[in-house]
């Protein structure tokens, strides 16, 4: 094969060119959107690609590509990332921007990575956890649910109104992932104690994570048109 036909073949011509082509005009056509609705959106794109590239329909081939592993940590972020962004925007009592202000951005990446950056240095500082893959999950799943709880005990119950129709969404919302997690630590639990039924365990919070977090969000909000 040619240089040249490397260069053409190379996925950063295909699809690459496509990816950032939609992801420009996505992000263009969100800032256009209330914040609430560019969020669902901009949310339900990112859970997509996450499915499509590291779930059973990946073209990467699984964990033997190289770009795999980034991936994967990149769209785990996303995810608890988008729950963060939430509960910190909307525990705003009233923004006068449409993003609440860079604070709010870098808060939520803030508490989005204490799970990813904690359990990325007991990986490489201790054999009992590097040699198990599944004891991570445990542990960064333990650690996002307590995130979770710490953030909406401080942005939400403890800072807004009980009658605020947005603090009791905002509550479900919480609730809801701190379970999905709840349930994820479970099953590995199960599976590390030699039942692979856990695996089939694992199935409700992963369909919780991608199939039911934004319709719960979206579904159970108040009317937002002021925040």
């Amino acid at each position: 094969m040619s240089i040249w036909e490397s260069v053409y073949v190379h996925p950063l011509h295909h699809p690459g060119a496509a990816w950032l082509s939609a992801a420009l005009v996505l992000g263009g056509v969100l800032r256009r959107l209330p914040f609430f609705y560019a969020f669902l959106i901009g949310a339900l794109a990112v859970s997509a690609a996450d499915a499509m590239i590291t779930g059973g329909w990946s073209q990467l081939g699984g964990e033997s590509h190289p770009a795999y592993v980034g991936l994967s940590w990149f769209f785990v972020l996303a995810g608890d990332y988008r729950v963060f962004l939430l509960l910190e925007r909307y525990g705003e009592p009233r923004p006068e921007r449409w993003s609440g202000g860079a604070g709010v951005w870098v808060r939520a990446l803030g508490w989005a990575l204490v799970a990813s950056v904690t359990v990325g240095i007991i990986s490489v500082s201790s054999e009992l956890f590097s040699a198990s893959a599944r004891r991570l999950y445990l542990t960064y799943e333990l650690i996002a649910l307590g995130m979770v709880a710490l953030v909406w005990r401080l942005r939400v119950f403890g800072s807004m109104p009980p009658e605020d129709p947005v603090r009791r969404w905002l509550s479900r919302v919480a609730i809801f992932v701190m379970v999905q997690y709840a349930l994820w630590a479970g099953a590995d639990v199960v599976i590390l104690a030699g039942y692979e039924v856990g695996h089939l365990l694992r199935m409700i919070p992963n369909l919780m994570y991608y199939a039911l977090f934004l319709p719960v969000v979206f579904l159970s909000a108040p009317p937002l048109e002021d925040r």
